[in-house]
């Protein structure tokens, strides 16, 4: 998780992090910036590796506590959609 000094996005990637449901980019230990070979690593063994699927499975599991059933969200998103382009076209 990239935790940016920008409002609470650090306390949001520190908190996903601590869940397990993300991993810590590694900072460069003089300047604590991130180097793109700590991001593209930390991607990658979220990603593609084998070990990444607790990660991408916790992902999942807090999507569901948070949002809830996003079938359908997304089901009356569609429907309003649909609504609102009769009525312009009508």
């Amino acid at each position: 998780m990239l935790s940016i000094h920008v409002v609470d996005q650090g306390l949001i990637a520190w908190t996903f992090a601590e869940r397990g449901a993300g991993v810590e980019v590694t900072r460069d230990e003089e300047d604590g910036y991130y180097s793109s070979e700590s991001v593209a690593e930390s991607v990658r063994a979220v990603v593609e590796e084998k070990s990444g699927r607790r990660y991408r499975d916790k992902t999942k599991e807090m999507r569901v506590a948070v949002f809830g059933n996003t079938a359908v969200f997304w089901g009356m998103a569609s429907a309003t959609g649909e609504k609102n382009r009769v009525r312009r076209e009508g």
